[in-house]
């Protein structure tokens, strides 16, 4: 974690020192780590993002069985997120991006 929160610090200024020396262009963090850790502690404070039941267990189980409600699983397996967990992640980036590129008063 100490990792990516070091990387991330870096290409933050990095981004920053390349859009000022370009004139301010609009180059920009899409930052999955924080976004995925939004939606992981979720506990109902975003709007229109579910609460994972459980974001550690995967809808598809050991057994090869498939869970009874996909929209409640994060994950499909152990790596890969549902359709609902892509959502959830479309939904923050979109929202991140957007506040990024609006013009600060």
């Amino acid at each position: 974690r100490i990792l990516v929160e070091y990387h991330n610090a870096l290409l933050q200024k990095s981004v920053a020192k390349l859009n000022k020396e370009n004139n301010h262009s609009a180059f920009t963090i899409i930052d999955y780590y924080n976004t995925f850790l939004a939606i992981f502690n979720n506990t109902g404070g975003i709007p229109g993002i579910p609460t994972f039941q459980s974001i550690s267990i995967p809808c598809l189980g050991d057994d090869g069985k498939v869970c009874d409600d996909r929209k409640s699983a994060f994950f499909w397996d152990g790596i890969h997120p549902t359709q609902e967990g892509w959502k959830s992640v479309y939904k923050v980036l979109r929202h991140n991006i957007t506040a990024a590129l609006m013009p600060k008063a």
